[in-house]
């Protein structure tokens, strides 16, 4: 199974990871300790995390170590970053939008539907 982070569960999981404070999210709490036994993949979007990086840029925190967390945690637990990829790309053309979502739930879904390997909104070219 795969789990895709929208922005707040994200934020929550870098601030678990980095400062040890508690997640409030009792679903992402199992998220988070599926992925740490490898048992299910944690998904998180570069996008969200580049908004949160310049969030916490503009309030003057110094943002390498959030950085450098987030890059080495795929060694330690289950969790995939998607960097918007050719594939990622492929996919998003491939569906068709979900009316009434904004642009993050669209793309959680759409990462989601990636790493499941859902294809029941798929156009054909």
């Amino acid at each position: 199974m795969h789990y895709c982070m929208n922005k707040e569960e994200l934020r929550q999981f870098l601030d678990y990871q980095l400062h040890h404070r508690e997640v409030s999210n009792e679903e992402l709490r199992k998220w988070i300790d599926q992925a740490e036994n490898w048992e299910d993949e944690l998904g998180c979007l570069a996008y969200l995390f580049a908004e949160i990086l310049e969030k916490q840029a503009k309030l003057g925190v110094n943002c390498q170590p959030l950085i450098e967390l987030l890059y080495q945690l795929p060694e330690q637990m289950n969790l995939s970053i998607q960097e918007f990829d050719s594939d990622f790309v492929e996919y998003l053309l491939r569906n068709t939008r979900e009316p009434g979502l904004s642009l993050e739930e669209e793309l959680v879904r759409l990462q989601n539907g990636l790493r499941e390997r859902r294809y029941d909104k798929t156009l054909r070219y």
